[in-house]
């Protein structure tokens, strides 16, 4: 990353959170619910009420795609974390 690009990013400020970042940990534990209950559904058959079978699947479905993009958000996260942390120790030994 060039000067430009860095000096770019440090006039981004961080949006402020209103409730706290999920860990992956907690992440992983919400997907492996859904996927329990995924495999439930597929060996006991669908309900009776086929529209709220459906919207159940839709929901569990738009889970789990978020739940991928928000890990992706996180991995990201913890890159530029390490990326600070590694330049911060390349500059402490230059000193």
């Amino acid at each position: 990353m060039n000067n430009t690009e860095s000096d770019k990013r440090s006039d981004i400020k961080p949006l402020k959170q209103e409730k706290p970042i999920l860990s992956r940990a907690e992440v992983l534990g919400m997907l492996g619910e859904c996927i329990t209950n995924i495999h439930k559904k597929l060996r006991t058959g669908r309900h009776r009420d086929k529209e709220k079978d459906k919207l159940k699947q839709d929901m569990l479905r738009a889970q789990g795609y978020l739940s991928n993009v928000y890990l992706m958000g996180l991995k990201d996260l913890e890159m530029e974390e390490l990326n600070e942390r590694l330049s911060k120790l390349e500059q402490d030994r230059k000193e």
